[in-house]
C-alpha cells in the first residue's frame, strides 16, 4: 500500500515565495536590460559560482535561493537587502516592484519607439521598391509596344505588375503594426 504525503503549509509557502522571487529577479533583471548569462557572471563575480541555467531555474522558482546569494542579488539590482526581501514578501505594492515596473515600462516604450521609427523606414523603402517597379513596368510597356511582343530570347515574360502587389504589401504593413501594437504577441 502506497501512502500520499501531504506537502505541509510550510512547503508550500516556501515554494511560493521561490516563485515569487523568481519572478522578481526576472523582473528586475530584464528591466535592467541584462541577460541570464550576465546575472550568472555577476553572481559569479559576487562568489557564487553561477551558470546561465541555474539563474533560469531560480527565475522559474525551481530552485532554492540560499541567504548569501539573495544579499548578492540585492547588491546585483543595487537594492538594499530589506528593498529586495520586500519586492519578494510584500508582492507588487513595495518601491523596489515600482522601480522594476517603471524601468521595464521605460524600456517597453524605447523599444516601442524603436520599432515604431523602423516601420517608417520599411515604408517609405516600400513606397520607393513600389515606384521603381511601376517606373520599369511603364518602360517594359513602352518597349513591348515598341518591339511588338513581351517575348525575349524565345521566353514570355509576364511579372506580376504592382497593383497586384499592392494587397501583398498592404497586408505586410498591417501585419508589422500590429506586431509593434501588441495585436500579434512573441518572449521572453
Amino acid at each position: 500500500m502506497v501512502v500520499k504525503r501531504r506537502r505541509s503549509t510550510y512547503s508550500v509557502l516556501v515554494k511560493n515565495i521561490e516563485k515569487r522571487l523568481g519572478a522578481v529577479v526576472k523582473s528586475l533583471r530584464q528591466a535592467a536590460g541584462m541577460t541570464q548569462e550576465k546575472l550568472a557572471q555577476l553572481m559569479t563575480a559576487e562568489g557564487h559560482p553561477t551558470r546561465q541555467n541555474t539563474v533560469a531555474k531560480l527565475e522559474g522558482g525551481l530552485r532554492p535561493t540560499p541567504v548569501a546569494e539573495f544579499g548578492a542579488l540585492a547588491r546585483i539590482f543595487n537594492l538594499t537587502v530589506p528593498e529586495f526581501a520586500d519586492a519578494v514578501f510584500a508582492g507588487e505594492n513595495n518601491e523596489a516592484s515600482k522601480r522594476a515596473m517603471t524601468d521595464e515600462l521605460r524600456g517597453l516604450y524605447a523599444s516601442m519607439d524603436e520599432l515604431r521609427t523602423n516601420l517608417g523606414y520599411l515604408q517609405d523603402m516600400m513606397s520607393e521598391v513600389r515606384n521603381a517597379l511601376m517606373e520599369r513596368e511603364m518602360r517594359a510597356a513602352l518597349l513591348e509596344a515598341h518591339l511588338g511582343t513581351t517575348e525575349v530570347d524565345g521566353k514570355k515574360y509576364e511579372p506580376p505588375r504592382a497593383a497586384e502587389l499592392d494587397g501583398f504589401v498592404k497586408a505586410m504593413l498591417a501585419s508589422s503594426r500590429g506586431a509593434i501594437d501588441g495585436k500579434h504577441s512573441e518572449e521572453a
